[in-house]
């Protein structure tokens, strides 16, 4: 466990050896721990990468930053906002999707950061034990397909709402 400094806070940061190389995580305080993705040859490159992955997360107030859905120009407009009555009822059906979507992106997300906690505080084996958990990179590779899904919806939906060369 090593602490270094960014935007006047202290940021812990942990890294132990896995089977193929070394892994970080890090944290500031109030119990949460970060995993971050990757592996590296050496343990002083592991701190590093890992401290800056933190930095980046944090921003320059040394707040971590939450990653935002997509734009607001980007996300399907309610139903109410078209004047075209045909095209409501596709709009909510969308709308309805799109949280169903968005609903499986963020419940894989938590999977994910729930075991990078639990591995982070030595507790992965338990977890194991009580849930049957997945591996890790089966969890990343379940967010990451979920992602895609909602972004690839989100794409139908925008061509869905562009306006008609008629119109």
């Amino acid at each position: 466990m090593r602490y270094r400094e960014h935007a006047g806070r202290q940021v812990g940061i942990m890294v132990w050896a896995s089977g193929d190389g070394w892994r970080g995580a890090w944290s500031v305080g109030g119990g949460a721990w970060y995993a971050v993705r990757g592996r590296w040859a050496t343990e002083e490159l592991a701190a590093e990468k890992t401290f800056a992955l933190s930095r980046s997360s944090l921003g320059q107030d040394g707040l971590r930053r939450r990653r935002s859905s997509a734009p607001a120009s980007q996300r399907p407009a309610p139903a109410c906002a078209t004047p075209e009555t045909d095209r409501a009822p596709a709009l909510r059906a969308a709308s309805e999707q799109w949280s169903e979507l968005r609903r499986d992106w963020q419940n894989a997300e938590v999977r994910l950061a729930r075991r990078q906690s639990a591995i982070c505080l030595g507790e992965g084996e338990a977890l194991d034990a009580a849930e049957g958990a997945k591996s890790l990179r089966e969890l990343e590779r379940e967010a990451e397909s979920a992602r895609q899904r909602m972004d690839d919806y989100l794409n139908v939906v925008l061509r869905m709402l562009r306006p008609t060369a008629a119109g």
